[in-house]
């Protein structure tokens, strides 16, 4: 792969700081706030998909056990973010993920 260098003297810009050094390491400082169509498709399913998983759901949770059925795991599961936030991060990364 052939690595692109990026002079420092290659704008005629004046550099900040942070580019000089951005250049220094051969990257340039670019910012995109484009989603692609695959990332803006990728997150709509995403949410389509677990918001058709709750409503699906919540008949069989309301018929088997009531009120208390659908609101007692969602008050424990809020009640277990704020302990689980203080975590320090090399403990957060060793938590088990859905």
């Amino acid at each position: 792969m052939a690595e692109e260098s990026v002079s420092p003297s290659s704008s005629s810009v004046a550099m900040t700081e942070d580019e000089k050094q951005l250049a220094k390491l051969g990257y340039k400082q670019e910012l995109s706030r484009s989603w692609s169509g695959f990332s803006n498709f990728a997150i709509s399913f995403s949410i389509i998909s677990i918001l058709a998983g709750c409503f699906t759901t919540f008949g069989q949770g309301w018929n088997g056990g009531g009120p208390a059925a659908t609101a007692l795991p969602a008050l424990r599961g809020a009640g277990l973010l704020p302990p689980a936030g203080r975590l320090p991060p090399e403990h957060q990364a060793q938590a088990p993920t859905l």
